[in-house]
Protein backbone atom coordinates (compact mmCIF):
# COMPACT_ATOMS: atom_id res chain seq x y z
CA UNK A 1 0.00 0.00 0.00
CA UNK A 2 1.19 3.46 -0.76
CA UNK A 3 1.74 6.43 1.52
CA UNK A 4 -1.73 7.88 0.87
CA UNK A 5 -3.50 4.56 1.43
CA UNK A 6 -1.55 3.99 4.65
CA UNK A 7 -2.56 7.39 6.01
CA UNK A 8 -6.16 6.90 4.88
CA UNK A 9 -6.29 3.63 6.82
CA UNK A 10 -4.93 5.33 9.94
CA UNK A 11 -7.40 8.18 9.48
CA UNK A 12 -10.34 5.76 9.29
CA UNK A 13 -9.35 4.42 12.71
CA UNK A 14 -8.86 7.97 14.05
CA UNK A 15 -5.15 7.39 14.52
CA UNK A 16 -2.26 9.74 13.91
CA UNK A 17 -1.13 9.82 10.28
CA UNK A 18 2.48 9.40 9.21
CA UNK A 19 4.15 12.67 8.20
CA UNK A 20 6.18 12.72 5.00
CA UNK A 21 9.30 13.40 7.04
CA UNK A 22 9.19 10.77 9.79
CA UNK A 23 11.96 9.73 12.18
CA UNK A 24 15.00 8.69 10.11
CA UNK A 25 13.15 9.25 6.84
CA UNK A 26 14.17 12.90 6.69
CA UNK A 27 16.88 14.96 5.02
CA UNK A 28 19.50 13.95 3.85
CA UNK A 29 17.76 10.58 3.35
CA UNK A 30 14.68 10.31 1.13
CA UNK A 31 11.46 11.07 2.98
CA UNK A 32 8.99 8.36 3.98
CA UNK A 33 6.70 8.94 0.99
CA UNK A 34 9.56 8.61 -1.52
CA UNK A 35 11.02 5.59 0.27
CA UNK A 36 7.65 3.83 0.35
CA UNK A 37 7.02 4.62 -3.33
CA UNK A 38 10.43 3.17 -4.24
CA UNK A 39 9.74 0.05 -2.19
CA UNK A 40 6.38 -0.46 -3.91
CA UNK A 41 7.99 -0.02 -7.33
CA UNK A 42 10.53 -2.74 -6.47
CA UNK A 43 7.87 -5.00 -4.98
CA UNK A 44 5.53 -4.68 -7.93
CA UNK A 45 8.35 -5.17 -10.40
CA UNK A 46 9.37 -8.43 -8.75
CA UNK A 47 5.88 -9.71 -7.90
CA UNK A 48 4.34 -9.02 -11.30
CA UNK A 49 7.37 -9.82 -13.45
CA UNK A 50 7.72 -6.25 -14.60
CA UNK A 51 10.86 -4.67 -15.99
CA UNK A 52 13.36 -3.55 -13.43
CA UNK A 53 15.81 -1.19 -15.07
CA UNK A 54 19.51 -1.87 -14.68
CA UNK A 55 19.88 0.95 -12.15
CA UNK A 56 17.15 -0.61 -9.99
CA UNK A 57 18.69 -4.04 -9.53
CA UNK A 58 17.95 -5.47 -6.15
CA UNK A 59 21.23 -5.58 -4.29
CA UNK A 60 21.93 -6.41 -0.66
CA UNK A 61 21.77 -2.71 0.28
CA UNK A 62 18.40 -2.26 -1.47
CA UNK A 63 17.11 -5.37 0.31
CA UNK A 64 18.29 -4.05 3.71
CA UNK A 65 16.65 -0.65 3.09
CA UNK A 66 13.35 -2.32 2.18
CA UNK A 67 13.52 -4.72 5.11
CA UNK A 68 14.23 -1.83 7.50
CA UNK A 69 11.35 0.20 6.05
CA UNK A 70 8.87 -2.66 6.46
CA UNK A 71 10.07 -3.34 10.01
CA UNK A 72 9.87 0.34 10.99
CA UNK A 73 6.35 0.66 9.60
CA UNK A 74 5.14 -2.57 11.21
CA UNK A 75 6.33 -1.53 14.66
CA UNK A 76 4.96 1.99 14.22
CA UNK A 77 1.57 0.67 13.08
CA UNK A 78 1.49 -1.74 16.03
CA UNK A 79 2.21 1.11 18.43
CA UNK A 80 -0.42 3.35 16.86
CA UNK A 81 -3.09 0.67 17.12
CA UNK A 82 -2.15 -0.69 20.54
CA UNK A 83 -1.38 2.51 22.50
CA UNK A 84 -5.02 3.71 22.66
CA UNK A 85 -6.10 0.19 23.62
CA UNK A 86 -3.56 -0.10 26.46
CA UNK A 87 -4.52 3.39 27.71
CA UNK A 88 -8.17 2.32 27.72
CA UNK A 89 -7.32 -0.85 29.67
CA UNK A 90 -5.36 1.18 32.22
CA UNK A 91 -8.29 3.57 32.66
CA UNK A 92 -10.69 0.65 33.03
CA UNK A 93 -8.44 -1.02 35.61
CA UNK A 94 -8.18 2.18 37.66
CA UNK A 95 -11.96 2.65 37.52
CA UNK A 96 -12.56 -0.95 38.55
CA UNK A 97 -10.17 -0.63 41.51
CA UNK A 98 -11.83 2.62 42.60
CA UNK A 99 -15.32 1.06 42.43
CA UNK A 100 -14.07 -1.97 44.36
CA UNK A 101 -12.54 0.29 47.00
CA UNK A 102 -15.65 2.45 47.34
CA UNK A 103 -18.04 -0.51 47.63
CA UNK A 104 -16.13 -2.23 50.40
CA UNK A 105 -13.65 0.17 52.00
CA UNK A 106 -13.18 -1.86 55.18
CA UNK A 107 -12.38 -5.08 53.33
CA UNK A 108 -10.06 -3.27 50.90
CA UNK A 109 -8.15 -1.52 53.70
CA UNK A 110 -7.71 -4.83 55.55
CA UNK A 111 -6.65 -6.50 52.29
CA UNK A 112 -4.07 -3.79 51.56
CA UNK A 113 -2.78 -3.71 55.16
CA UNK A 114 -2.12 -7.45 55.09
CA UNK A 115 0.02 -6.96 52.00
CA UNK A 116 -2.03 -9.33 49.89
Amino acid sequence: MGFGVLNKLLSQFSLEKFPEYWEKYTYPNPNLKETLDTFIRYRNGVAHGGDISSEEKITQSVYLKCRTLVGDLMYAMHDRFMTPFSELCTQWEMTYKYIWYMTDKDFTIKYINRGL
